[in-house]
C-alpha cells in the first residue's frame, strides 16, 4: 500500500511541480485515519480555508463583511455575509449604516487581488482606513487577506 501512495504522490507532483503534499499527523492512534493527505498549491485560492476560519472565529449572530469573494465566504462560513461592493463609491459616508452588526471583515490585499469584477480595483475599506478606526481589530493574516474582528461603536481611548 505504501508504494501505491508514493506513486500517487509522484503523479501529482509530476502534474503540479509546485504542489505541497502533507500527511495529516495522527493525534489519536487507533482513532485517527493515518491515510489523510492535504495537497496545496501556493498559487491556488485559499478562500475555503479562510471561510472555515471565519466560521470557527464567529458565532451564528456575527456578520461577515467583504468586498471580494463574498459568495465563497458566505457559502463555506455559513454566516450572514454582506458585500461591500455596492457602497464602494460612497464608502466613507455609508459604511457605518451598512456595517451595523458585529462580526468579521475580510480585507483583501490589493496586490493579491487576482480577478475582480468591479469597476474600481482599489477596494474599500483600505488598510489605512481600517488602521485608523478602532472598530477593527486584526485577528489573522493569510497570504492574500487579513481578517479583522469588527465591533461597531468602539471609540478611541483618550490619551
Amino acid at each position: 500500500m505504501r508504494g501505491d501512495v508514493e506513486r500517487i504522490l509522484q503523479l501529482v507532483r509530476d502534474m503540479y511541480p509546485d504542489v505541497i503534499c502533507q500527511r495529516l499527523p495522527v493525534v489519536h492512534p487507533g482513532a485517527d485515519d493515518d491515510g489523510l493527505w492535504f495537497f496545496t498549491r501556493p498559487d491556488a485560492s485559499n478562500e475555503v480555508q479562510i471561510a472555515e476560519y471565519l466560521r470557527d472565529q464567529s458565532t451564528a449572530s456575527d456578520t461577515v463583511y467583504a468586498a471580494h469573494n463574498f459568495p465563497v465566504y458566505a457559502f463555506y462560513s455559513e454566516r450572514k455575509t454582506v458585500s461591500l461592493l455596492p457602497i464602494q463609491a460612497d464608502f466613507d459616508e455609508e459604511w457605518r449604516e451598512v456595517m451595523s452588526e458585529p462580526g468579521l471583515l475580510v480585507y483583501t490585499h490589493p496586490d493579491r487581488l487576482g480577478e475582480i469584477h468591479s469597476i474600481d480595483t482599489s477596494l474599500k475599506p483600505d488598510r489605512a482606513f481600517i488602521e485608523a478606526h478602532p472598530e477593527f481589530r486584526r485577528l489573522r493574516e493569510f497570504p492574500n487577506v487579513t481578517v479583522y474582528r469588527y465591533t461597531p461603536g468602539v471609540q478611541k481611548k483618550p490619551l
